[in-house]
């Protein structure tokens, strides 16, 4: 570990000037460790631990796994908090870059993504807590393909949605841009306290931006080119923000129940949505048996 006055810092002498496809792994209990300038590309399994680290400058890009239940995440932050990824590139794979790879394209059930977590209530996949990414560029995407081949995301904290509403992670992901092609999930939350705050991110008008589980979300003074999806709450901010939808979604379950249906959409209750310029649908269903109104 480093110190607040002097940190650790592993740096490319150029930047991008040194590739690890390998990626990297900071142990428990590590703080102010600075990676800079490094290449990511192809690397998938790095893992954030630790307090106090800064990664900068970097590009995240992880080489997709084909197969049936194929998996490949470029970071997952687990058991840490106060960390910090900035001016660095997050991107995944076009659908052409893939096809160029892989002509089948993907197995069923892969998942793909770059800043992605599923954590658990203690142990070595603890939440991480306060992280912020900041003034990063997002690039890439599949469009077009189903939503399992691959299910992907640039960034998502989640766990199951009883303990994602529970856990308050507060990150907070601001001054990021972009121009994907992406037409599914773009930024997925399903932990509680995530912010998006002075973002914009270009893509088709069905990609999407998803409040889809816990509460006190806030995504404020963004330009989106897709929709906002507004699921549970109470506490769901959305404010100074120009999309291309609002989806206030009716539910499955109640805004606070996970009981039988432990995973079904959970109707949005008390969302507040101010001085934005979008289309809304209020009490948007996927289903018929979306049947408890938003209120």
């Amino acid at each position: 570990s480093g110190t607040a006055q002097n940190p650790i810092v592993v740096r490319a002498q150029n930047v991008l000037g040194a590739k690890l496809p390998r990626g990297f792994e900071f142990a428990a209990g590590t703080s102010r460790i600075w990676l800079w300038g490094l290449d990511f590309k192809d690397a998938v399994g790095s893992i954030l631990r630790g307090t106090n680290h800064v990664i900068r400058r970097c590009r995240f890009w992880p080489k997709p796994n084909y197969a049936n239940n194929g998996w490949a995440i470029a970071l997952t932050p687990y058991n840490g908090s106060d960390c910090e990824i900035s001016y660095c590139e997050l991107r995944m794979h076009t659908r052409e870059e893939a096809l160029a790879e892989n002509p089948s394209l993907w197995g069923t059930n892969t998942q793909l993504g770059v800043v992605w977590n599923y954590f658990s209530a203690s142990g070595s996949q603890a939440p991480f807590y306060r992280l912020k990414i900041a003034r990063c560029l997002l690039t890439g995407g599949p469009r077009d393909v189903p939503y399992s081949q691959p299910n992907c995301q640039f960034i998502e904290s989640g766990t199951n949605p009883s303990l994602g509403y529970s856990t308050n992670v507060d990150w907070k992901i601001q001054d990021c841009y972009g121009n994907v092609p992406r037409n599914s999930t773009i930024l997925d939350f399903k932990a509680s306290g995530m912010k998006l705050i002075r973002s914009h991110i270009e893509c088709p008008s069905n990609g999407a931006f998803q409040l889809r589980e816990g509460y006190q979300h806030r995504i404020e003074r963004c330009r989106l080119g897709g929709y906002i999806e507004i699921t549970r709450g109470p506490g769901n901010l959305i404010a100074n923000t120009i999309a291309a939808n609002m989806f206030v979604m009716a539910g499955i379950n109640d805004y606070n129940d996970f009981g039988t249906n432990n995973g079904a959409h959970g109707r949005a209750y008390r969302a507040v949505i101010a001085n934005c310029n979008s289309a809304m649908t209020i009490g948007k269903r996927y289903g018929s048996n979306f049947t408890l109104p938003a209120p």
